[in-house]
């Protein structure tokens, strides 16, 4: 039998180290351990019903024919109206893609626009995914850190340094998967001045959850860059406010001449989305948005028992998120201590992997969102569980012993 040779695209590309944290929490499970996940970025709420209703609806209507490939004219038209006139740009359909989840309009945009070798700058901590599809489409990652000890927030300096001739794309994320970090406005504004003094540069916002802000009012490109907008991508979607995961409904909002490139992308690859995800993601876009408040609120409170929770265990110091609903303390002060079993936890998955066997809690290395010695905790599930798995984990953290 011949040998299999993957693909020369894949070798940079690995199975993530959330991945095998799922794996190894689905192992212990097995083993009769109850494990609580806190690993996982999906929100423990259900679909809203008026969405779930309306893609009911399309079934019964037989609403089940090959969609439109950038996404049924209606659906585009509630996205642009979204957006239209902030910053004083002006949107419509035509500005419009509608994907199968944000994760794919982002491979669209990387797909239509990046050649091999050319750049595109990621500020780390970065969701993971992010790399991988750069370099599936023949791209260079240029791995920017942030500052942990000022929230994590943009180094403008170290960007401008980053930036080259190769330069494609300058991709940001707020708030921030894992950070939570919040860009405000002039953090915008920086970041915008860099793009604006580089006329081969693009930006790509990535605001997925936009709804999810704590202490802090969220600010869109599409308001505090109305001047980029030819050469600005916003992706966003309705998994994450709307607990829509499953859908599969992700939406970006770019120039036109852009999103025709990303539908001849998108023509090769789903040929379009859904129609019955497409009818739910209407309803819930455009139908009543008081449930986006509630949550937010749960989220908040949430955050702040995990944070309290976080900042009294010894060794971990934490940054207070102000969005998303992830925490990314840092285990730093921890390096080269030994558990009771006598292993050093010299590396992250050491770290997350006694988490996980001391405490039935399942943690992210920070190394999978390129900034090592730290970890992420997802706090999207119930108040009881965040509680238990934190006095789980203060127990464990507090066992370890200097080298």
């Amino acid at each position: 039998m011949a040998k299999f040779i993957k693909a020369d695209r894949l070798a940079e590309v690995e199975i993530s180290a959330i991945v095998l944290m799922s794996e190894a929490a689905r192992q212990r499970r097995a083993e009769g351990h109850d494990v609580i996940n806190l690993g996982i970025g999906e929100p423990d709420f259900n679909t809203p019903d008026h969405a779930s209703a309306a893609a009911i609806s399309a079934i019964h209507n037989h609403d089940t024919h090959y969609p439109p490939i950038g996404g049924k004219p209606e659906l585009k038209q509630a996205v642009a109206a979204l957006y239209n006139g902030r910053g004083g740009s002006k949107r419509s359909a035509e500005n419009i893609i509608i994907s199968s989840g944000s994760k794919y309009t982002l491979l669209n945009a990387m797909l239509a626009s990046v050649n091999p070798g050319d750049e595109v700058i990621v500020l780390a901590p970065f969701w993971t995914s992010y790399a991988d599809i750069i370099r599936l489409c023949g791209g260079v990652p240029i791995i920017v850190p942030t500052d942990a000890d000022r929230g994590f927030r943009p180094d403008i300096k170290a960007i401008q340094s980053a930036m080259s001739p190769r330069t494609r794309w300058l991709m940001i994320n707020s708030p921030s998967n894992p950070s939570g970090a919040v860009l405000s406005a002039e953090d915008l504004r920086a970041v915008g001045d860099i793009v604006a003094a580089h006329d081969q540069c693009w930006l790509l916002s990535d605001e997925i959850y936009e709804h999810i802000v704590y202490d802090i009012d969220f600010i869109s490109v599409a308001d505090a860059l109305g001047d980029l907008a030819d050469r600005s991508l916003i992706i966003n979607g309705v998994s994450k406010a709307y607990a829509m995961t499953g859908w599969r409904l992700g939406y970006g909002v770019g120039p036109a001449p852009l999103i025709a490139a990303m539908l001849t992308a998108q023509a090769q690859g789903t040929s379009g989305t859904t129609t019955i995800s497409q009818a739910a993601a209407l309803a819930a876009l455009t139908g009543d948005q008081e449930i986006l408040i509630s949550r937010q609120q749960s989220f908040r409170s949430r955050r702040d028992l995990v944070f309290d929770h976080l900042r009294g265990m010894n060794g971990l110091t934490v940054s207070k998120p102000q969005g998303a609903f992830y925490i990314f303390p840092s285990w730093q002060n921890l390096m080269g201590w030994k558990t009771p079993q006598g292993m050093t936890l010299n590396e992250d998955m050491d770290f997350c992997r006694y988490i996980l066997d001391a405490a039935d809690t399942v943690i992210i290395p920070g190394s999978s969102f390129a900034m090592p010695g730290h970890f992420r905790i997802s706090y999207a599930t119930d108040a009881a569980s965040l509680k238990t798995a934190m006095a789980r984990m203060s127990q464990a953290i507090a066992a370890l012993q200097p080298a």
